[in-house]
């Protein structure tokens, strides 16, 4: 199979490899974001094994060695070499069925996915986007960025906002309601903030396939369609590419982030509080993309800090009418 190049907030990276589940899995995950190939890229390469042996030539002793005794306590770490001058580093996945180890060799430019199957019933996929976000968020920081669990887009006046809740707390529902009047999608769940030398935030969405609820299915009546477009997950949800519903919703383009939503289900008519900046800021680390062990730049910290006095950040009540929430918010936003 042909290798295939993505390019991810600026990451670019290249896929090489057999058609396998694993593979069509991290293409799933990237395959809306732009396409080119440049000589700087990462290379992506994939290994299925079913024995530690048949890696044991290629891979570095501190991967063996994470492969052979992982951490029984978590499924997921964050594993680095000794050494404290390097900047390669790992992701330990650990199963019944299966172990997984992807690591990054900066000396190469390359990412090594090494998947181990106990088992010939072990469900790979599942475990596979878990790994991603930590790697991205590894190698964002390498290039003084910082990969946050948030939906980011652009509204029509300009003005960039991210949309953050917790799980099932309404931010898909949001962004759609702002998708429908003319906001462009940068991201659903992942976005990139990088910084000014003055310390003004900018982002770039990482666009990925969004998981629809049955509920917000009947909020908006261009969703009717979902459910014959793609199959339901077993969770309920509807994994459909938001290009499908609104062909021209994406925007590849880095934008200035000017304020953040923090979104609380409510009823009544929207509204919205200012955070005060402890509260603000605590908000925003939540939304980091960080595993156990993993290391997290102290100058990076202060760039979030600076964030967070540079923009405006607000805790937004839903209210219980979705089709005007993307028109109240886009006004809102407008005003500050």
């Amino acid at each position: 199979m042909p290798d295939k190049s993505y390019t991810i907030a600026g990451l670019s990276i290249y896929i090489e490899g057999d058609e396998t589940p694993v593979r069509q899995e991290i293409e799933g995950m990237f395959k809306l974001s732009a396409s080119s190939r440049k000589n700087t890229d990462i290379a992506f390469i994939i290994h299925e094994v079913s024995d530690l042996k048949e890696i044991e030539s290629y891979s570095p002793d501190w991967v063996i060695s994470a492969l052979k005794e992982p951490d029984q306590s978590e499924n997921i770490i964050m594993i680095y070499p000794e050494s404290l001058q390097s900047d390669d580093f790992g992701i330990l996945w650990s199963e019944s069925h299966l172990n997984c180890c992807i690591y990054y060799i900066q000396s190469e430019n390359q990412i090594t996915l090494i998947v181990i199957k106990k088992s010939a019933q072990g469900k790979i996929p599942s475990s596979v986007p878990s790994m991603i976000a930590p790697l991205l968020s590894e190698l964002f920081a390498q290039q003084d960025k910082i990969l946050l669990h948030t939906a980011s887009l652009l509204l029509p006046g300009k003005t960039g906002i991210f949309v953050s809740a917790d799980a099932r707390g309404g931010k898909t529902t949001t962004a759609l309601s702002l998708i429908r009047q003319g906001a462009k999608l940068a991201g659903d769940d992942l976005a990139v903030v990088s910084f000014s030398e003055s310390g003004k935030p900018y982002f770039q969405g990482i666009p990925e396939t969004i998981n629809i609820r049955e509920q917000t299915i009947t909020f908006f009546a261009e969703l009717q369609k979902v459910c014959s477009l793609v199959t339901k997950l077993e969770n309920g949800n509807y994994p459909v590419s938001p290009v499908e519903i609104y062909p021209d919703c994406l925007t590849y383009e880095k934008c200035s982030l000017d304020c953040i939503y923090f979104v609380k289900i409510t009823s009544g008519k929207p509204a919205v509080k200012e955070l005060g900046f402890i509260e603000a800021y605590q908000k925003l680390l939540k939304s980091r993309i960080l595993i156990k062990n993993q290391k997290f730049p102290a100058h990076l910290s202060k760039f979030l800090f600076q964030a967070v006095d540079n923009i405006r950040i607000f805790e937004l009540g839903t209210g219980d009418d979705p089709e005007f929430l993307g028109k109240w918010i886009i006004n809102h936003a407008a005003s500050q």
